[in-house]
């Protein structure tokens, strides 16, 4: 009998140990319950956060990640940390960010094991008079970008170039601002991509004024962007 015995102890020796090797502690659950951006849109660039609030029924560490459906901007991280029960955290939007689709995706861990990943869309509307991502000076119509032209230059240009388009019927126009701060020229403008315009020596003066010049697109009433350009 005494080696019977000795048998098994030995198993139970080996067995006590697995088990609690194995042992792995239990996700809770969590869910989102509301998430949305809370945005103000000024020339292009946006201001505002991300808002979300949620459920988790034990303490977690979580991850938030949201990507543009389109890739046309960067993913935006955001952490939050929660004991448990009801939370809600805020995050600040970068002014860069573009409108459109995003997928908002949660994971991270809860009790120390990890949760199974979330995942819902959102989006970020643009405003009523658009938003434009690209826009520059030029001297010629179809040109590379400048920063500065010459003294008295042949012409001055400024192309625009939407990422979303105004709400349809939107007026837009084209203003030329001299460096005194005088409006040169208003001109309406057909919605395109890109909205173009040049204004030469010959269309309303002989030559341009040495300075800082500023050609703004608005719509809606709004200015959608400003470029501005040295001369001299």
């Amino acid at each position: 009998m005494a080696p019977r015995t000795a048998i098994l102890a030995l198993f139970a020796g080996l067995l006590l140990p697995v088990g609690v090797s194995q042992a792995r502690p239990t996700a809770a659950d969590v869910t989102i319950t509301q998430a949305r951006f809370v945005a103000t849109w000024r020339e292009s660039r946006v201001s505002g956060t991300f808002q979300l609030s949620g459920t988790a029924t034990g303490p977690a560490d979580l991850t938030f990640r949201l990507a543009s459906e389109d890739g046309s901007s960067p993913d935006q991280i955001f952490k939050a940390t929660t004991a448990g029960g009801n939370f809600s955290t805020t995050f600040n939007l970068p002014p860069t960010l573009l409108p459109g689709f995003f997928t908002l995706f949660t994971d991270g861990t809860e009790n120390g094991a990890e949760i199974d990943e979330l995942s819902q869309e959102v989006s970020l509307k643009s405003p009523p008079e658009g938003v434009v991502d690209r826009a520059f000076a030029t001297a010629r119509r179809g040109g590379p970008p400048v920063a500065r032209l010459p003294k008295n230059p042949k012409a001055i240009c400024a192309e625009f170039y939407y990422f979303a388009g105004p709400k349809s019927g939107t007026k837009i126009f084209m203003d030329f601002i001299g460096p005194s701060g005088t409006r040169i020229i208003h001109l309406k403008r057909d919605f395109g991509i890109p909205i173009a315009q040049c204004l030469a020596r010959s269309t309303r003066f002989i030559k341009f004024a040495s300075g800082v010049w500023r050609i703004v697109l608005t719509a809606a009433g709004k200015p959608v962007k400003t470029v501005r350009v040295r001369v001299g």
